[in-house]
């Protein structure tokens, strides 16, 4: 059975979501961060963050439910 994974990635300018299945990438969309979102590598509009990764999701076309996530080091 196929079974589609979703990597998201939230960076401080840029949110990434990829879907594998199989180690195949078969999806791939992004979007800009709303300036002032995070701070110092921190988070600070959760209500902007969640329409960024909502919109990504919807127009990525994506239908998994199952997730990664990562979130890099703000020292890095």
């Amino acid at each position: 059975m196929k079974e589609n994974m979703l990597g998201i990635e939230i960076g401080n300018y840029t949110l990434k979501i990829v879907s594998v299945s199989q180690g195949t990438i078969n999806g791939y969309a992004s979007a800009q961060i709303p300036e002032g979102s995070v701070r110092d590598g921190r988070l600070i509009a959760w209500d902007a963050m969640a329409e960024v990764l909502h919109n990504v999701y919807k127009n990525g076309g994506f239908s998994t439910k199952k997730a990664g996530l990562v979130i890099p080091d703000s020292d890095t």
